[in-house]
């Protein structure tokens, strides 16, 4: 087999997951066309710009590189119908000048600065094209600056288009693909470090896989939780039971929903954190069944409220107010002395909207407040900022 073939082959291979592979890939085509460089791009036929631009190293100078970044945003306004040419044709057809710019080999094209300025920083004489894909709004291609100056197409380009067409269109399509779940993954990320409470992805021995911002600080602090390498511990033997329970229940499906919202104490004596576990139906990281736990902290502003309660319509705004505080973990008597009123008139307002929700104890209050308004940072200051 053509060792060539194998090489650029395997390289192509290698292009969505290692970044310095698709200039490594485009030297080894460049090498075996015998031309000044090589390229592959994704050129937006709408917007004339190519947010894809994969090049041989010769084209990574200060002058060929600011060229780049022109074609990129838009420019080089003479090269647009080219492109347009390349666009309208059969993927694999392999084009010189004199096709895609539309004018016989013997004629004398006119001017284009823009092209004498692209070969002029390769040291290119002339450039042949191949389109790569076959379906799409926008044109993938295959470019080569030829080292023989001739309007026609490379005589080496259209002998190893055949197989160049798969091994790059696939390479570009997967990139494209990987590059795509890459930003995603990070946008996600980005949200996950927004969450106002600690949230961690752990296995069922309560080792952490992923946690966010929220999640570190709260285990470096050292109050409720600590860290133990990737495991997560309770500060107190009795909480490290049920926290250590409610993973296990977490694994098996079965568990009742109650056992899986808790609280935790801290050692400064503040409002114990709550703890919730919620088991990912059909997901698994390294073959290992994932659970979700999150950690709100009811001394940090903003962490649990009230507010989402108002969707149900049952509550009027006494008792809003009355589980807002509650949640904040006061008494019935500091709640009765923070809003002037009577004792037994807050004790009334506790008792009806605990039937109006359907709800027993205040843990299950603080549990209905989690699921209808999750808290997230939105930008606010808050007690404890995301770190790192």
């Amino acid at each position: 087999m053509d060792r060539d073939l194998v090489e650029i082959a395997t390289l192509a291979i290698e292009v969505p997951v290692r970044s310095n592979a698709w200039s490594e890939l485009c030297d080894q085509i460049s090498s075996r066309l015998v031309a000044a460089a090589f390229m592959v791009i994704e050129f937006d036929i709408a917007n004339k710009s190519a947010p894809i631009f994969h090049n041989s190293r010769s084209m990574q100078t200060p002058k060929a590189l600011k060229l780049i970044e022109t074609v990129r945003s838009g420019g080089g306004e003479e090269d647009h119908p080219g492109y347009e040419t390349v666009a309208a044709s059969a993927p694999g057809q392999v084009m010189g000048e004199s096709e895609f710019f539309g004018f016989q080999p013997g004629e004398n094209p006119g001017p284009n600065s823009f092209r004498d300025a692209v070969l002029n920083a390769t040291g290119g004489k002339a450039r042949t094209a191949m389109r790569l894909n076959d379906v799409g709004p926008w044109l993938d291609a295959a470019i080569s600056h030829d080292t023989v100056p001739s309007f026609a197409a490379s005589p080496a380009f259209v002998r190893d288009g055949w197989w160049l067409l798969p091994i790059l269109s696939k390479a570009i399509d997967a990139s494209r693909f990987i590059s795509s779940l890459v930003e995603r993954y990070t946008t996600l990320l980005s949200l996950f470090d927004r969450l106002a409470f600690a949230a961690a992805f752990c296995d069922l021995d309560g080792k952490i896989i992923t946690e966010n911002a929220t999640m570190r600080h709260i285990s470096s602090e050292r109050d409720g939780f600590w860290r133990h390498g990737a495991q997560i511990n309770a500060a107190f033997s009795e909480d490290q039971k049920s926290l250590n329970e409610a993973m296990s229940a977490a694994g098996r499906f079965d568990a009742a929903p109650e056992s899986m919202t808790f609280t935790i104490s801290k050692r400064s004596d503040g409002l114990p954190y709550v703890v919730k576990v919620l088991p990912l139906s059909d997901v698994q990281v390294h073959r290992q069944r994932v659970i979700l736990l999150v950690i709100l902290d009811p001394d940090a502003p903003g962490q649990i409220s009230a507010e989402g309660l108002a969707s149900f319509g049952v509550l009027s705004s006494a008792e809003l107010d009355v589980c807002d505080r509650l949640i904040l973990g006061m008494t019935t008597r500091e709640i009765s002395e923070a809003r002037n009123t009577a004792y037994e008139t807050t004790r009334s307002q506790i008792k009806s909207a605990s039937l109006k929700l359907g709800i027993q104890t205040q843990l299950d209050l603080l549990r209905l407040a989690m699921i209808t308004k999750p808290p997230l940072d939105v930008g606010h200051v808050t007690k404890h900022p995301p770190i790192g």
